[in-house]
């Protein structure tokens, strides 16, 4: 609160002074002209930087400061001329010249502006030659900037600088023509590459990488040119340069231009050239492209006729001339190329569907590895890569024709046949039953670990069919259908197949298996297929089917059934399964497999399972289910909870469960354990629960423990009377008698907020406290509560008392309230023996001092007097001792003269805190006047 009263007096002192100052928050005109100036040159906004420059002139011609009018008007012409605003910037140049008729600089400006567009033309040429040249040195990177900024009209000059014997002007130059969206920037590369007289064709021919890729070329007919140009360059470089100008992409140009380009430049190209060409997307222009391309399918370069292919792909649509040079290829060409022209012949609308068919059916029939892999993402897709499936029922022959063929390949079949995986979710929908199930068969016969996931699979796709069968006669038929062809692992999952998740088997049926006593392996079946489900899909239970749990949960001969029993409880208890429950809870001796059984009894039994729980917590000392117990009951538990207390009286968790559910009366047992034990938080509850009626219990606390929450219920609940309580545990102690009333921060010096006690409470305790226990600081804290007559009584004693530390104590209290008719105490004090004494009686005499000093000085002089004495406070609030800088904000404030108010505010910063504390005092007084 310091510095808000220090800046409430200062705005007081402000707002009687006479003079104007500016609005508050508008800064210094010169730092507004420099933030126009930023906007012009540093951030380059000529609009912001006008419109700052105009603010500034408006301010400069109120304020009547002329100079920095012309400065603004001047910037503000320069930024309205690069805008091309000229008859505006003329004004400005002309308002500028009409402030300061002498000023050379808005002469000039007008002479210029007034020349005409030749002179700035001319400037402008100037200007990029310039700029050119700079591309060679250190400004290279403004340079380059600029030149993009101007654009077009800096082509001819990049050009000419791609003629140079600078390599940093050539290089600046190239890369700036490759990436310039301006017409003609590619055909100067282009006239550079075929120029013998430049003199680094290599920074021109790597520059035509930077070349970006937007799609929407400006300078086409350069671009063009450079092609051409490329494949008269020798290798490697004219590789690099036709493919760094067809990755600019050339699809989205006009096919009537691309066309005939392309078939021009395959005539001219020789093979290594003609792959790149052809490898080129050439968008609209593919249909015009397409005869060339077909003919090279039968080129003796690999690479040509892999580019080929690529040039047919990129085709929307084959024509008759390339379908038949596409079905040379399947019949002649490498297994990668007869791949190629499989997946573009089977493509939507190139062929009748009966020769697709036809044609998948032939390859997934001969099974030639490097090609089936082809057939098969492109029939059964492939989900990681993103490759969508194209199955037709047709296919369906040749798949089973060839699945058979891999499940025949002998020690190499597993391999064989996984590569059938990705057609087999669509086309195993396709093959019948009786196939299906052979295929599992002869999957289970080789029995690896790629022949067992087909034979999941293909168990899966029998049953998925019939998933929407409601008819279970129909569903027993396909059952019993595999359980007639299967065996080994092929049968073991077919039956684990129909209990899964994802099985349809009726719930009736499950059931029924479950009722079947007689049959133990049929009941496991059913336990395990329910546990296999989710739970909300079970059918309900009749009474006989958990009269068929409960005699599994008592199976002593298999314990895997009687497993499955109690899981299935757990998920479906009964009042029925009490019994057997009880039973298997009896034989249960481990404290584990025990306690699960008494949750599956709480489960089936609910409060019944009441004693049975009880039990369990005797037996155990389980606190866990002692608390199950109380959820259990509620207020039935209290004698178990008592029990348990008896046996843990060291248990808080029972305790706290006792105070729970008994709520007032477990006021013995909370008392009980605060006889032994210190605990606030118990304490805390006691409150909580009787309120006023726990006052006893924390007095008795309170003299137990000393303790500093037994303190504050206690001095709440009983104000003053609680004194002789706190000076009763101050004196069982031989802790200092301090602390009773002193709150958890103990300033040094002490300040008046340092109490933990009501100031009447503070005064009573000092009052009763023996003579021997009082301290120093007691009697310094005491004193900002005393009233002032007791405490210039108990000062005035104190002054003269044997006790050195209580001698200086009273000297500081003496200082700190300005006792003043006191300083006659103080002069044997000087003598004193103790040091700390000496010091304190000094301190006191100098703050008197110069109190009376000032104070005499100001009534000698009166208001006339008043300069000197002010004066007088200003030299002492500078003097290096602290006890002088005190004393002047002292005399100060009982000066009473507001113009004393500038010094006390700088005081409140001494490093002293003495001395900060009696200028906020001074100006408290002051304030107030």
């Amino acid at each position: 609160m310091r510095w808000m009263l220090a800046a409430a007096l200062a705005l007081g002192l402000s707002l009687g002074s006479p003079a104007a100052a500016p609005a508050e928050g508008d800064p210094p005109l010169e730092e507004r002209l420099f933030r126009a100036f930023y906007q012009e040159n540093g951030l380059r906004d000529f609009g912001k930087g006008a419109a700052l420059y105009g603010e500034v002139a408006a301010a400069a011609r109120a304020a009547k400061e002329p100079g920095t009018l012309v400065k603004a008007l001047l910037g503000q012409g320069r930024c309205l001329a690069r805008l091309g605003r000229a008859e505006e910037a003329k004004a400005a140049f002309r308002a500028a010249l009409a402030e300061d008729p002498a000023c050379e600089e808005a002469a000039e400006a007008i002479a210029q502006a007034e020349a005409g567009p030749g002179g700035i033309e001319e400037e402008l040429r100037d200007r990029i030659t310039a700029l050119v040249f700079k591309l060679g040195g250190a400004e290279r990177e403004q340079a380059t900037n600029d030149l993009r900024q101007i654009g077009a009209r800096s082509v001819p000059f990049l050009e000419e600088g791609l003629r140079t014997a600078d390599v940093g002007i050539v290089t600046g130059c190239a890369c700036i023509l490759a990436d310039l969206p301006a017409t003609g920037a590619r055909a100067g590369l282009a006239r550079a590459l075929a120029d013998p007289k430049v003199a680094f064709p290599d920074i021109v021919r790597r520059a035509t990488g930077n070349i970006p890729v937007t799609g929407k070329e400006v300078d086409r007919p350069g671009r063009y040119a450079l092609l051409r140009e490329a494949l008269r360059l020798e290798e490697p470089a004219r590789g690099m340069v036709l493919q760094a100008v067809l990755r600019m992409g050339i699809q989205k140009e006009p096919a009537a231009e691309v066309g005939p380009l392309l078939l021009a430049l395959l005539r001219e190209a020789d093979d290594t050239s003609r792959a790149v060409l052809l490898n080129a997307n050439p968008g609209e222009a593919s249909a015009a492209i397409l005869p060339a391309a077909a003919g090279y399918l039968s080129s003796a370069d690999p690479a040509v006729r892999a580019a080929a292919l690529t040039a047919c792909g990129y085709a929307k649509k084959q024509t008759p001339e390339s379908i038949a040079a596409l079905r040379r290829v399947l019949d002649a060409g490498e297994p990668v190329e007869r791949s190629r022209a499989f997946l573009l012949l089977v493509r939507e609308d190139t062929l009748a569907r009966e020769e697709r068919i036809a044609l998948v059916n032939r390859f997934l029939a001969e099974g030639e590895p490097d090609v089936l892999k082809w057939v098969l993402d492109w029939v059964g897709g492939d989900v990681g890569r993103g490759l969508p499936g194209h199955w037709d029922p047709g296919y369906a022959p040749g798949l089973l024709a060839g699945m058979r063929r891999a499940l025949e390949a002998g020690a190499e079949a597993p391999e064989r046949v996984a590569v059938f995986v990705r057609a087999m979710h669509e086309g195993l929908r396709d093959l019948g039953e009786e196939d299906l199930l052979d295929l599992a068969r002869r999957c289970s016969a080789l029995g690896s670990k790629e022949t067992n996931g087909i034979l999941d699979t293909t168990l899966r796709q029998v049953f998925s069919r019939h998933q929407a069968e409601k008819d279970p006669g129909m569903l027993g038929r396909v059952f019993l259908l595999g359980l007639d062809r299967l065996r080994g692992q092929a049968l073991h999952s077919w039956v684990t197949l129909w209990g899964s998740r994802h099985a349809l088997l009726p719930g009736s049926a499950l059931v029924a298996f479950g009722e079947i006593r007689e049959d133990v392996y049929l009941r496991s079946f059913a336990w395990s297929w329910l546990l296999a489900r989710e739970t909300q899909t079970w059918p309900p239970f009749t009474p006989a089917l958990h009269a068929s749990l409960g005699e599994d949960l008592l199976h002593e001969t298999n314990a895997h059934l009687a497993g499955q029993a109690q899981q299935v409880a757990r998920f479906r208890p009964d009042p029925s399964l009490s019994a057997p429950v009880r039973a298997l809870l009896a034989r249960t001796q481990a404290k584990a497999p025990k306690e699960q059984t008494l949750h599956l009894l709480i489960a089936c039994a609910g409060r019944e399972a009441r004693d049975d729980v009880a039990a369990f917590v005797r037996e155990f000392d389980d606190l866990p289910m002692l608390r199950i117990l109380v959820n259990l009951v509620g207020k039935e538990a209290i004698p178990e909870i008592r029990a348990f207390l008896a046996a843990h009286p060291e248990s808080d968790s029972a305790l706290d469960l006792l105070i729970q559910v008994a709520g007032r009366d477990a006021a013995p047992e909370i008392r009980a354990r605060l006889e032994v034990k210190e605990n606030n938080g118990l304490l805390d509850q006691l409150f909580g629960l009787l309120g006023g009626e726990a006052l006893p219990d924390a007095r008795r606390y309170l003299g137990r423990y000393g303790n500093s929450l037994a303190r504050n219920l206690v001095v709440r609940m009983a104000g003053v009377d609680a004194v002789p309580d706190l000076l009763a545990a101050c004196l069982a102690r031989p802790q200092s008698s301090e602390w009773w009333i002193l709150g958890p921060r103990w300033s040094n010096p002490p300040e008046p907020g340092d109490l933990g006690v009501p100031p009447e409470v503070a005064v009573a305790y000092f009052e009763a406290c023996p003579e021997e226990r009082r301290t120093p600081r007691l009697l310094q804290q005491v004193s900002f509560v005393l009233p002032a007559e007791k405490r210039n009584a108990y000062v005035n004693g104190y002054l003269s008392d044997p006790r050195p530390d209580m001698a200086a104590a009273a000297a500081w209290v003496v200082r700190r309230f300005n006792m003043v008719e006191y300083w006659p105490r103080l002069l044997p004090l000087l003598d004193n023996a103790d040091e700390k004494v000496r010091i304190e009686a000094r301190e006191a005499l100098d703050s008197i001092r110069k109190y009376r000093e000032l104070k005499e000085s100001f009534e000698r002089y009166g208001m006339e007097g008043s300069k000197k004495a002010l004066d007088d406070a200003a030299a002492l609030a500078k003097d290096p001792d602290p006890v002088m800088r005190k004393g002047a904000a002292l005399a100060l404030g009982a000066l009473g003269e507001p113009s004393g108010v500038p010094l006390l505010l700088a005081l409140l910063d001494d490093r002293d805190p003495s001395v900060r504390e009696a200028a906020l005092s001074a100006l408290e007084r002051l304030g107030g006047k």
